[in-house]
Formats: structure tokens, sequence, C-alpha cells
């Protein structure tokens, strides 16, 4: 039930043992994290791209200091219930947890490797991290630049 609520195990027991209202309290004032993914974009004529799927030391070898946003493309703009006693580095692994291995329906990226850009925007304030190889390093990134997230069509079975 946990997982279904996307609460940890002691949010659960908080809402079972003394109702909405303690739940509410564990959970920030929005209830909500705005948590927009951003990944290389392989579309087009473009033959390599030196740091796709490494690490922060791979975009610096490469004379990045940051992300090239007009490299990157929109994937997901998703929510997330975010407890007020979780760490920024908590709620990153939770991000990782969720879009890594079987990931959500609707979601059309690939799962969260290096290389790829989170956001996470609460209250005004906007935080960019890269994922590295084992965790998530703060970066400057400029979303003006990302190109949109694709249009999904599902395609009708033949005969319909």
């Amino acid at each position: 039930m946990t997982e279904y609520l996307g609460l940890s195990v002691a949010e659960y027991e908080a809402y079972v043992r003394n109702g909405a209202g303690a739940l509410k309290t564990l959970l920030n004032p929005s209830g909500l994290l705005a948590i927009p993914i951003y990944q290389l974009d392989f579309d087009g004529e473009r033959k390599t791209i030196p740091f796709a799927f490494m690490g922060i030391d791979a975009l610096h070898k490469a004379n990045y200091t940051q992300p090239p946003a007009a490299e990157y493309r929109l994937m997901c703009e998703d929510t997330l219930i975010c407890p007020v006693d979780r760490s920024e580095a908590q709620v990153l692994e939770q991000i990782f947890s969720r879009y890594n291995g079987e990931l959500p329906e609707g979601y059309h990226g690939r799962s969260l490797a290096p290389s790829d850009v989170v956001e996470l925007h609460e209250q005004g304030k906007r935080s960019y991290f890269y994922r590295d190889k084992e965790n998530f390093v703060p970066v400057n990134f400029s979303p003006f630049f990302v190109k949109p997230m694709k249009e999904i069509t599902k395609s009708l079975p033949e005969g319909d």
C-alpha cells in the first residue's frame, strides 16, 4: 500500500495511526515537488556526444562547465510527494529509483543514467542535478535551450 500511495513506511504509519492531519504535517506545504527530467537527444544528424552516459568528469573533459542544454530534450514533467524531513539527496535517490528499471506508465524516456539532468522545482526555487556515476551533482542548467517534449501519439490497431 505504501508503494501505491508513494509514501514511506513511516509516513503511512503516521497516516494509519493519526489520520490525514498527521500525514499532512510530514509533507511540505505544497505537498508536491515538480520534477522535470532532461535526457540527451540523439535525434537528427548528431554523431556522438562525448560525455553521453558518463559521469561529470567526462562532461568536464569534453570542455563543458555545465551540461549543454541545447543537446537535451525534456522527457518528463512529473510531480512527487515530498516529505519535509527528506534531504535533497534522499529526494534525488527517490527520483532515481522511480525512473530506473520498471518505468512509470506515461514516461517515454530512458531509465535515468549518467549524463541525465533532473530539476527540482519547489516553491519558485529551481535546482538542477547531473546524474553522475553513483549520485547527483548540482549543476547550472538553462532549460530555455532544451528541446521540447515530443508529442506521443498512439497508433490504432489495423482495422479500427
